[in-house]
């Protein structure tokens, strides 16, 4: 990484660029072109968690600790080069040892990751001491523990030889979706979209967000414990149900704090976000009543899986986070270049290109209904074409992304020096 070079910036963009493996992946994964590599949903798995999700996330929660605590800048130096070589190199290598049938590569790539989310942790656990520490942040550090557990159990699997095995996936994938980016999500878009929006968390609600934490730490734990109880023993236990209610509360709060936080009269700025988080999260609402409905046995339960599934990361995270991608990204270039200088800032409009990220949304809706009449019908072709056109429209997406990044190439050089400004970005 180039000295000066915004760690966060390079993270979000790697994690698009793993986000496209992950659909590729995907597409092998219907078998629309035979067998082509082994192991295709355990890289499926890796590359959605570890890569797309995992360096998303960790690039958002950096920018976050960075801007809330007006940090300057991520110190030594030595670990801002060393983060994003462990992460991708890591990674990397356990993609070729499982896709190889190499245990001591994929032990050896997952071990290198870890590395690499300890140094991420170093950061974000030091964040704590600042005066400034604002929520969502908390948030944030009680999921790095679960991510780093999830990790450590699939790390504990590879070494006794489970690695691979559907149940094993499933409890790591639980560990990661309710533990990690549960709280993640839903504590992080309380705190952006309103931001997003130019908007800010209304005053009322604000007194109840200790709340909302604590219903989220108390419903993720219990929903967690009775999740792995149900994959390993498929036993429905009163206290999965009790967390399933609780998280399906706490999922309710977290709306409600953001239908009241942007009913306020302030001037809705850069619509484009809502063309990516609406239907986010609404189809996460929908995958999480179709989870809801696998716990009760109701109706073909491989497709109420894989319903679940898609609605939920797929058309739900993902679309969040493509929006999030898109905001952070455009504003941080545009911040980089111009923030500083004396004479004044061209619009950001050049940068967020909104009409054509508007199109690209509604093409990505599109191709996941697709995908979703593809899992109800169960045919392979009707899921692979879909899958193929999200990822035709992802490609374009992630290209204007990379657009901009070559416009902050070009012209960081004549950008006011970090050391003269008064944080990174």
């Amino acid at each position: 990484m180039m000295k000066g070079e915004p760690l966060t910036l390079g993270l979000i963009i790697n994690g698009l660029l793993w986000f496209l493996v992950v659909q590729i992946f995907g597409v092998l994964y219907t078998g629309v072109f035979g067998s082509v590599v082994n192991n295709v949903a355990q890289l499926h798995f890796l590359a959605v968690f570890l890569g797309w999700i995992g360096f998303v996330i960790l690039g958002a929660e950096l920018q976050m600790s960075r801007a809330f605590t007006a940090l300057r800048r991520f110190e030594p130096e030595t670990l801002r080069w060393l983060l994003p070589i462990f992460l991708n190199s890591g990674l990397i290598i356990a993609l070729i040892g499982t896709a190889l049938r190499m245990q001591i590569m994929v032990i050896l790539g997952l071990v290198i990751y870890l590395i690499g989310v300890l140094i991420h942790t170093y950061w974000v656990v030091q964040q704590r001491r600042s005066p400034l520490f604002k929520f969502p942040l908390g948030y944030h550090l009680l999921a790095q523990f679960f991510y780093i557990v999830g990790l450590l159990v699939l790390l504990l699997n590879s070494l006794i030889g489970f690695y691979g095995i559907i149940q094993e996936r499933t409890n790591v994938a639980i560990v990661f979706t309710i533990g990690w980016i549960g709280l993640v999500l839903t504590g992080t878009m309380i705190r952006i979209l309103p931001m997003f929006l130019g908007k800010v968390i209304n005053r009322g609600m604000k007194k109840y967000l200790w709340l909302h934490l604590l219903l989220a730490i108390t419903s993720s734990i219990l929903l967690i414990a009775g999740l792995l109880m149900f994959s390993s023993y498929f036993i429905v236990t009163p206290i999965l149900w009790i967390g399933a209610i609780l998280w399906g509360l706490m999922w309710i709060f977290t709306l409600v704090i953001l239908f009241v936080s942007l009913s306020s009269k302030r001037k809705t700025l850069n619509k484009v976000t809502l063309f990516y988080f609406v239907p986010g999260i609404v189809s996460f609402s929908i995958g999480l009543l179709f989870g809801m409905a696998y716990l009760t046995n109701y109706g073909d339960i491989t497709v109420i899986r894989r319903l679940h599934i898609h609605l939920t990361l797929l058309a739900g995270l993902s679309m969040i986070m493509l929006g999030a991608s898109h905001r952070i990204t455009s504003f941080q270039i545009h911040s980089i270049i111009y923030s500083g200088r004396k004479t004044e800032a061209p619009p950001i409009s050049f940068l967020l290109m909104e009409k054509g990220y508007m199109v690209l949304a509604i093409t990505l809706v599109i191709s996941q209904l697709v995908l979703i009449v593809g899992v109800v019908m169960g045919d392979t072709r009707v899921f692979g074409t879909g899958g193929l056109l999200h990822l035709l429209a992802s490609t374009v997406f992630i290209g204007g992304i990379l657009k901009n990044y070559r416009f902050y190439l070009r012209e960081k050089d004549n950008a006011i020096p970090f050391d003269r400004k008064g944080s990174e970005v």
